[in-house]
């Protein structure tokens, strides 16, 4: 599977500057890609391979699309735990109202239950 490094990771490994490599990046000379935070990352072997054109192509053994599909599940993944951390603070929520009612019906008996003895007394 491909690993995909920081801007920084793969500028230290070649001995470069990252501004540098965000440059080429920008001039679309080294391929970027988004992880599920929206950080660029970038193939440490094709960073390699720029600064070093007799180096030994490396055959990662994934494809553009299936990187692409890889991509899109991690920031669907992200986007569902966002998701599910919102609806644990909505279930917190619902949570709080249920045990504040409870407790007024609670009080509300304790009236009831006060008035109906005086009554009989």
């Amino acid at each position: 599977m491909l690993k995909l490094v920081s801007v920084a990771e793969a500028a230290k490994a070649v001995g470069k500057d990252r501004t540098t490599l965000y440059r080429l990046i920008n001039d679309g000379q080294i391929s970027e890609f988004l992880n599920a935070r929206g950080k660029k990352r970038v193939d440490p072997t094709e960073v390699e391979r720029f600064f070093d054109p007799n180096s030994t192509p490396c055959n990662t053994g994934i494809s553009q699309a299936q990187l692409h599909a890889t991509l899109e599940h991690d920031k669907q993944i992200e986007e569902l735990r966002v998701e599910i951390k919102d609806q644990g603070a909505e279930i917190d929520m619902l949570e709080r109202k249920v045990n504040r009612r409870e407790w007024w019906i609670i009080g509300l008996a304790a009236v009831l239950i006060g008035w109906v003895i005086v009554k009989i007394l």
